[in-house]
């Protein structure tokens, strides 16, 4: 049974934070904001894109 893995005592109990090391409230916090602006500028950006083009589309061309 313990052929591959020895049995192992524990000379000390083991230790437990009391605090939470990670994640951090205010890391997950901004990483959300970011996600919540950089979604908000890429749909604003697929909008704009189709006012761009449609413009670009039907303006006449210039005589050179």
């Amino acid at each position: 049974m313990f052929a591959s893995y020895p049995i192992v005592q524990l000379m000390t109990p083991p230790s437990v934070a009391m605090k939470p090391v990670s994640p951090k409230k205010s890391l997950a916090v901004a990483a959300a904001l970011f996600a919540m602006i950089f979604t908000s500028a890429a749909i604003l950006m697929v909008n704009k894109r189709r006012e761009i083009v449609a413009l670009v589309v039907e303006k006449p061309k210039a005589k050179a």
